[in-house]
């Protein structure tokens, strides 16, 4: 592949990138924008991983960095998941024989979306008509995942906090992603508010609306995968995940 076929390669993987995190500022980047910075806390970051997009480790760490310096992204950390990528027992390599592994993800909590299309405007105008419809189009399927934590209610846990339900990705802030594993380690069960208070760590003034709040957001969330919200509230008494 030659410089300029590498370096529309990277662009496309970048626009990738900025798509998802345009989406999931335009869906839900209002939720929070009322809510106090303790229950902000307990909501938390979302998340990106390079594996989701091709990116090399480096590509991923640059990329991202640039992103921050900019003000694209309001706050972040860098995490770095070491161990190689596996499949049942199976270790993954990519097409150049190289094992997957290294995964880095990055935890944000905002984006600045009038920054954010003012730097993907000269992106896609080094595209053809083709390439960005091309670019635009939903991305592939994820084809490895990691290794398996748990499994439970028809979801499953990777490694670095990845949660599909029947293999289809759950696009989910990380205290979101929490309350889901609280709900699949116990299908069927009746859970009160307190169960969910100390399990999630949430410390607010107002927990009684706080709570209330997340299980209605994760019960949305989970709504186009079960065709129904399968999250039954019991006002007084508490929540019952139903699979």
């Amino acid at each position: 592949m030659n410089s300029d076929a590498q370096n529309k390669e990277l662009v496309k993987k970048k626009i990738w990138v900025l798509n998802k995190m345009k989406e999931r500022e335009e869906k839900y980047g209002s939720k929070i924008r009322g809510y106090s910075e303790e229950e902000v806390e307990s909501y938390g970051p979302w998340d990106l991983s390079n594996l989701d997009f091709e990116l090399s480790i480096e590509e991923f760490d640059s990329f991202i960095s640039e992103l921050n310096e900019l003000g694209i992204l309001e706050g972040g950390q860098v995490d770095k998941y070491l161990s190689p990528i596996y499949i049942h027992g199976q270790q993954i390599y990519n097409k150049h024989g190289n094992p997957i592994s290294n995964e880095i993800r990055y935890f944000y909590w905002n984006t600045n979306l009038k920054k954010l299309n003012n730097y993907l405007k000269p992106l896609l105008s080094s595209l053809t008509t083709k390439e960005i419809f091309e670019v635009n189009k939903p991305r592939p399927k994820r084809t490895h995942f990691g290794e398996v934590r748990k499994e439970g209610g028809g979801f499953t846990l990777y490694v670095g906090g990845l949660i599909t339900y029947k293999d289809k990705e759950l696009d989910l802030r990380t205290g979101l992603k929490t309350l889901c594993e609280i709900f699949m380690d116990r299908p069927n069960q009746l859970l009160d508010r307190n169960t969910l208070e100390d399990n999630m760590g949430i410390h607010t003034r107002d927990l009684k609306n706080t709570i209330a709040k997340y299980v209605s957001e994760l019960n949305t969330g989970l709504e186009p995968h079960f065709g129904r919200k399968p999250i039954i509230n019991y006002k007084k008494e508490g929540w019952i995940f139903k699979p």
